[in-house]
C-alpha cells in the first residue's frame, strides 16, 4: 500500500500543495524554504497526530480554515480496507481535517462511475455482472465466467476506459481513529536533525523497530512447543544477535574498517517490552555508545539499516527521510540512494534532498520539484516526458545542473561560467529580486547543441518556464531551439535571445574588465584600457592583453567564475548603467515569472 496522490492545504509553509502524483521512490527537491520539510511533517501529522494545537502549524497562522491532508493510496492489499471504502479503481482516498485545537475529522471518498450499473457492479450477482460486461462490450455473449473472473474482466475494463468514463466522488464516509489505524500502512520519518535515539529504539514506528521486531515476532509466533520465558528470551537474543552481526558487516564495508564491531545489549521483558542498546568499538576507542559517535558514522549506521531492510523486503510501510546525504561521503551517498531504491521496490520511500547524486543517478520520473511563486505559494513540477532515456544519454548533461540551480519559476540557460556568475548581479543591478522570484541561472557548460538542447528538454519536461541566451555566432543553434519551441508538446520553453554584439563580455565596461583582470593577475605589467581595441571582439582582446602583459603562461580563461562574479559585483557597487539589450532580457524573465 503506497501513496499515489497527495494534497496539503494551510499547513506551515504550504498554502496549497497539489494534487501531486507521488511515485514509489519519490525524491523531493527544491531550494531552501520551499516547503520540503512541511511536506514531511504533514505526512507525519496524517499518520500520527489526531489534533493540532499550535497556530504556528497553520499557513501564516491563519486558523480560520482547517489544515487538510488529502491522500489517495493505491496497491491496496486484498480485503483491507473494506471494499466500501475503496473506489472501483482500487484506490483509497482519505481526507484528514485539523481545526485548531480540535480532534481531526477523517473521511474516505470512494470514487465511482456516474453510471449506476457500473458503480454497483461489485455488489451485483454473477448473472447481473455478466449482463453489465456484455452491455459495455467487455464480454462475449457465448461465455459465462465465474464471479471472480467477472471482477477481473471488470478491472481490466476500468483500467482501459478510466479516462473515458465520468466519475463522481460519493458522499464521504466518516472514520474513527481505530478504523483508520487498521487501514493505514506504517509511516517512519527520519528528520534532518537525526535523532538516532529514536531511530534505534524498538518502537513500532522506528527504523530499528522495523528491522528487529519482525525477528522477535517470528520467535514468539513460532509454531513449536510451548516455551518458558527464559527460552523465549534466549531465542529472541539469538535472532537479534544474528541481525546485529549483519549490520556490523555492512557497517565495516561502508567505513572500510575491519576493526569495527557493534556491541549490543538486548532484553525482552513481558512488562517493559523490548530494549536494545548498541555501542561501537574500533581500533581507537572501545564501546562508545552509538549516540556519542560522529554524524558520519551515525548516518552510515542508518544506511546499513536501510540496506538490511531492503534485503529482508520490509513491506507495508512508508519511509520519509530528510536529506539522506547528510554527513555522507559522495560514495556513501550513492550507496544510500541505491539502498533506498531497493527498499522502494517493496515499501515506499520519500526523500528530500539537495544532493546532485540523488538527482543525477535517480530517475527523472521520481523527482518532485518544489518552487515558490512570486506571491509566496509553493507549486510542484514533475517530469512528464517520454524521452527520459534519450535525455539521460545526452553527453555531458547532468540533471542536477538544471534542477538544483535555483527556483523553478523561470530558468535562464547561459553558455558558460562568466554568465552563470555574472547574471545574479545583473538582476540585482536591475532591481529584480531573482531569488525571491524563483529564477535560476543554468550553465550549459559549453555552447554545443547537445548540451544546450539537453538542458532545455530537461527543464521544460518539468514544466519550468525556460529561456536560452546564446552568443552571436550561435544563430544556427538559436534557429534549432526556435523550431523546438514551435514543435514541442510543452509550452514552457519561451524564448531564445542572441547577443547582437557578440558575447556577454562585449557588454561589460572595459574599465571594469581590466580592473578585475589586474586584481586576479597581480603579476607582470598592468593592463590598461588602451590595450583593448573596442572595434574587435572583447573576449579575444582580453585574452591577447593578458598574454602580452602577464606573460604566455597566464590563463585567465580558467578563472571565468571569479571574473564573472567580480565584474558583476563592481557593476552593482558602482551603479553601472546596463545596456538596453541586457535590460530587455532581464525584464523578459521578470514578465515570465509574473505570468506563472
Amino acid at each position: 500500500m503506497r501513496i499515489r496522490q497527495l494534497t496539503i492545504s494551510n499547513f506551515r509553509a504550504l498554502e496549497k500543495l497539489g494534487p501531486v502524483e507521488i511515485p514509489r521512490m519519490c525524491v523531493i527537491i527544491g531550494e531552501n524554504d520551499t516547503g520540503k520539510t512541511s511536506v514531511m511533517l504533514a505526512l507525519q501529522a496524517f499518520f500520527n497526530a489526531t489534533k493540532i494545537d499550535s497556530p504556528d502549524e497553520f499557513f501564516r497562522k491563519d486558523t480560520k480554515e482547517p489544515i487538510t491532508v488529502d491522500i489517495t493510496f493505491t496497491d491496496i492489499p486484498p480485503g483491507s480496507p473494506p471494499s466500501a471504502y475503496t473506489g472501483l479503481q482500487g484506490d483509497l482516498r482519505v481526507l484528514c481535517s485539523y481545526p485548531l485545537g480540535e480532534n481531526r475529522t477523517v473521511e474516505v471518498f470512494p470514487s465511482r462511475p456516474t453510471d449506476d450499473e457500473l458503480a454497483n457492479f461489485r455488489g451485483a450477482g454473477v448473472a447481473d455482472m455478466r449482463s453489465i460486461l456484455r452491455k459495455v462490450g467487455a464480454l462475449d455473449s457465448d461465455v459465462s465466467p465465474s464471479k471472480a473472473e467477472c471482477e477481473g474482466v471488470f478491472s481490466n475494463y476500468l483500467e482501459q476506459h478510466f479516462h473515458e468514463l465520468d466519475w463522481r466522488d460519493d458522499v464521504p464516509t466518516s472514520l474513527s481513529e481505530n478504523e483508520l489505524g487498521r487501514i493505514l500502512p506504517e509511516f517512519v520519518l527520519v528528520p534532518v536533525t537525526r535523532n538516532l535515539e529514536t531511530s534505534l529504539s524498538l518502537g513500532e514506528r522506528s527504523l530499528a523497530g522495523r528491522l528487529f521486531r519482525q525477528v522477535v515476532r517470528s520467535v514468539i509466533q513460532a509454531d513449536d512447543a510451548q516455551r518458558t520465558l527464559a527460552d523465549l528470551k534466549e531465542r529472541a537474543r539469538e535472532g537479534v544477535t544474528d541481525r546485529v552481526d549483519e549490520l556490523q558487516e555492512l557497517l565495516r564495508q561502508l567505513t572500510n574498517d575491519e576493526t569495527l564491531s557493534l556491541e549490543h545489549y538486548f532484553d525482552l521483558d513481558p512488562l517493559k517490552g523490548m530494549a536494545l542498546d548498541m555501542a561501537i568499538t574500533d581500533s581507537m576507542v572501545r564501546e562508545i555508545p552509538v549516540l556519542n559517535r560522529g554524524a558520519g558514522l551515525q548516518n552510515s549506521l542508518l544506511l546499513a539499516i536501510f540496506r538490511l531492510l531492503a534485503q529482508y523486503e520490509a513491506s507495508d510501510f512508508i519511509i520519509g527521510i530528510e536529506e539522506p546525504e547528510n554527513s555522507l561521503h559522495p560514495r556513501a551517498q550513492r550507496e544510500m540512494l541505491w539502498a533506498l531504491q531497493v527498499v522502494s521496490q517493496t515499501a515506499q520511500v520519500l526523500a528530500t534532498t539537495h544532493s546532485p547524486v540523488f538527482v543525477d543517478l535517480g530517475r527523472f520520473e521520481n523527482n518532485v520539484f518544489l518552487t515558490r511563486t512570486a506571491t509566496g505559494a509553493t507549486v510542484t513540477r514533475t517530469f512528464r516526458d517520454d524521452e527520459a532515456r534519450g535525455l539521460r544519454d545526452l553527453l555531458g548533461v547532468r540533471p542536477s545542473d538544471a534542477l538544483l540551480a535555483g527556483g523553478g519559476n523561470c530558468a535562464v540557460i547561459v553558455e558558460g561560467d562568466t554568465e552563470l556568475h555574472l547574471f545574479p548581479h545583473l538582476f540585482e543591478r536591475a532591481g529584480i529580486a531573482w531569488r525571491r522570484l524563483g529564477v535560476s541561472v543554468v550553465s550549459a557548460d559549453g555552447p554545443t547543441e547537445d548540451k544546450v538542447m539537453g538542458r532545455v528538454k530537461i527543464l521544460v519536461s518539468y514544466g519550468i518556464p525556460t529561456i536560452a541566451i546564446l552568443d552571436k555566432d550561435k544563430e544556427a543553434l538559436a534557429q534549432d531551439l526556435r523550431r523546438y519551441c514551435e514543435t514541442s508538446p510543452y509550452e514552457s520553453f519561451r524564448q531564445v535571445f542572441v547577443w547582437g554584439r557578440g558575447e556577454i563580455e562585449d557588454y561589460l565596461p572595459v574599465s571594469l574588465c581590466v580592473e578585475v583582470l589586474n586584481e586576479m593577475l597581480p603579476f607582470g605589467q598592468v593592463i590598461d584600457e588602451d590595450d583593448i581595441d573596442d572595434a574587435k571582439p572583447r573576449l579575444g582582446e582580453l585574452g591577447r592583453a593578458v598574454h602580452e602583459k602577464k606573460g604566455p603562461s597566464a590563463r585567465w580563461s580558467y578563472g571565468k567564475v571569479e571574473f564573472g562574479d567580480r565584474v558583476g559585483r563592481k557593476i552593482v557597487e558602482q551603479a553601472v548603467e546596463l545596456d538596453p539589450e541586457i535590460i530587455n532580457v532581464l525584464k523578459a524573465v521578470e514578465d515570465i515569472v509574473a505570468e506563472s
